[in-house]
């Protein structure tokens, strides 16, 4: 179709944002993937290798989906007549009990575990891939909260709770060839092992800082949200 009813270009800019973001790193995501099934393979580690095999196609087709999203993004004329959306309270949450930012994040023991390194990896990794080279020459930037407003804020929110729950069970899976390295004694694998692992679980502890970040500033528009609810029932 050459236009699409609905979409705004705030819209249609987020979708290309997210489907260059997500392609490249999907595909990054496959090749690291390729020395473990390699290591699988000629260590008799049949199981690693079947199940990493399993994910690099899984992150292959992810690949291609976000690659075809892009295109249709690209092809995509925005409705510059669509009204603004009149949002109401911010929307209630679940897994706060896990989610949520404990006594110990303060910012000097993210300081401590070296999270301003993993912020800047993935602050140049964000901008060198979600922005075209176009517009990167023209000084364009990502903004990692699109619009100051609450909503925008609850949906930056939640996709750190994605990439935290993505990373840490990704973590998880890269502890099988950790463990069958030890067990076969093939130390030469280790230091891209942990490589791997120090990269998931710094990503994950990335995702919860950020999130340190606007806990306080979501938890009084939740509670502002509360008091109009009581004030007007």
């Amino acid at each position: 179709m050459a236009s699409a009813p609905g979409w705004s270009e705030e819209e249609k800019e987020d979708l290309l944002l997210s489907a260059r973001y997500f392609s490249t790193g999907n595909f990054m995501r496959a090749l690291l993937f390729v020395p473990f099934v390699i290591f699988g393979l000629t260590k008799s580690g049949w199981f690693i290798a079947g199940v990493f095999s399993v994910l690099i196609t899984f992150h292959l087709v992810l690949t291609v989906m976000e690659l075809y999203k892009l295109q249709l993004a690209l092809r995509l004329v925005p409705d510059h007549d669509k009204p603004p959306v009149k949002k109401g309270p911010l929307p209630p949450t679940h897994g706060d009990w896990w989610f949520r930012p404990r006594a110990f994040e303060t910012e000097a023991f993210y300081r401590m575990i070296g999270i301003k390194f993993f912020q800047w990896i993935t602050t140049t990794y964000i901008q060198k891939t979600s922005i075209s080279k176009v517009d990167r020459r023209e000084g364009k930037k990502v903004e990692f909260v699109q619009r100051p407003n609450p909503h925008d804020l609850h949906q930056f929110e939640l996709r750190t709770r994605v990439g935290e729950t993505t990373h840490l069970i990704t973590a998880l899976f890269d502890l099988m060839p950790l463990i069958h390295a030890i067990a076969t004694k093939s130390w030469w694998w280790l230091p891209y092992i942990l490589w791997i692992i120090y990269g998931d679980v710094g990503c994950t502890f990335l995702q919860r800082y950020h999130r340190t970040r606007v806990w306080p500033l979501l938890t009084r528009f939740r509670e502002r949200d509360q008091r109009k609810a009581q004030e007007s029932a």
